[in-house]
């Protein structure tokens, strides 16, 4: 690998790092700004492993958007969503 494909590599990591980090601080603004409520994550807390796995395999593939490209670009829907 030659010297540009190492910047270009280092650069992209560091991006990718500031990226998540700028992810990691929305979150925390957003909880800073809407809490959740206890009922929001007592569920979870309450039940066993077993059970949060069936009750996850009950839903998947239930609810969809219409689009195709969600995972490809989750960040761009999701914000679209929100918009809305």
């Amino acid at each position: 690998m030659n010297r540009s494909a190492l910047i270009r590599q280092a650069l992209e990591r560091h991006l990718k790092h500031l990226r998540e980090l700028e992810l990691e601080e929305q979150d925390r603004r957003g909880y800073l700004a809407k809490p959740q409520r206890e009922e929001e994550f007592r569920i979870w807390e309450d039940t066993g492993r077993e059970e949060r796995i069936e009750r996850a395999a009950k839903v998947a593939g239930k609810f969809s958007s219409g689009r195709a490209d969600v995972s490809a670009n989750h960040d761009k829907c999701l914000a679209e969503a929100f918009r809305q």
